[in-house]
């Protein structure tokens, strides 16, 4: 019996141990900066995150990028009200390629100022664009019956240029 019982006392300790090591990870915050900041470019901090990091971008002007993780790029500064005013520019296609995510946990793009032919790309994932504005032809996406995609329009202004 005295074994049973010490057994018991194991088990719980561990399995205490265990999620509590698990469930106190917290997710991490990348900063992305033109000059003098760990990463200058938001593909190299997407490349460094994992999943539930923000990439926090400071104003200035960056190149596209791929997402293919579940993680939250944003403009440290935004105009929640107003994104024509949003000071972070990314001056080519944000492409988003992902896995079978929940409709609800794909990645998140926050406020920026998005021009590009093809701005805003998401192919066969579900992600979430908001308090950004976009300048270009399309804002497209790839979807096949397989995937469901929800695309969230929060305070996203989109402007299309025509032929």
């Amino acid at each position: 019996m005295k074994f049973f019982i010490k057994y018991i006392e194991f088990s719980l300790i561990f399995c205490l141990l265990f999620f509590y090591s698990t469930s106190t990870t917290e997710a991490k915050t990348i900063t992305v900066c033109t000059s003098g900041c760990n990463y200058s470019t938001i593909s190299q901090a997407e490349a460094a995150a994992v999943t539930g990091d923000i990439v926090s971008v400071k104003n200035g002007t960056y190149s596209g990028f791929t997402v293919t993780k579940q993680i939250t790029i944003e403009a440290e500064v935004y105009d929640r009200n107003n994104p024509r005013n949003n000071q972070t520019l990314i001056n080519s296609q944000v492409y988003i390629q992902g896995s079978s995510w929940a409709w609800n946990a794909g990645p998140v793009i926050r406020g920026f100022h998005i021009v590009s032919l093809d701005a805003v790309r998401g192919k066969q994932t579900p992600y979430t664009l908001e308090y950004s504005f976009c300048v270009g032809r399309y804002l497209s996406f790839e979807v096949r019956s397989s995937r469901l995609l929800v695309f969230q329009l929060e305070k996203i202004e989109v402007n299309y240029y025509g032929k």
